[in-house]
């Protein structure tokens, strides 16, 4: 699950994974994104720390402080000029953090899938743990860049 405000990072968020073969249920505010955790109980929850109504450090707390949901996962999303508060996401027990922008989309597959205790396929060779580095054959900011534009596309069209 992931709950971003921006309309971007979410369709971004969405098509890298659908790559991936993993379903994404995005939400753009905290209600909507509570309203989604009850429902849907995701493996995992990527929330950014500054999202409309209740902030992200305070849903890892709540989704942290159940007994039934404590052991999911939770990585927060930082906006780059947004200040970050290790102490603050520490005492909520989140997961890990990333900033936004993503500076590649493989980094974020990557620590999704080590967060779940997941395998990672490396391009041309055999699956390795995901803590070993990911060898790709693009540009460190390629893949980031060609997501970005289709799902400007794919909005462009829409309106």
């Amino acid at each position: 699950m992931l709950a971003d405000p921006s309309a971007s990072i979410r369709k971004v968020v969405e098509l890298a994974f659908a790559d991936e073969k993993i379903d994404v249920s995005s939400t753009a505010d905290a209600q909507a994104a509570m309203h989604t955790f009850v429902e849907i109980q995701p493996d995992i929850v990527l929330v950014d720390v500054e999202l409309p109504g209740t902030s992200g450090y305070q849903i890892c707390e709540m989704i942290k402080q159940d007994e039934v949901t404590k052991d999911i996962p939770v990585l927060l999303l930082v906006g780059s000029f947004v200040p970050f508060d290790h102490d603050e996401a520490e005492r909520v027990g989140a997961d890990g953090f990333m900033t936004k922008p993503f500076h590649s989309i493989r980094d974020l597959v990557v620590r999704v899938n080590e967060a779940l205790g997941r395998e990672v396929a490396v391009p041309v060779g055999n699956p390795v743990p995901v803590a070993a580095p990911v060898a790709t054959p693009m540009a460190e900011t390629e893949d980031i860049e060609d997501l970005y534009r289709d799902s400007f596309a794919v909005t462009a069209e829409i309106e």
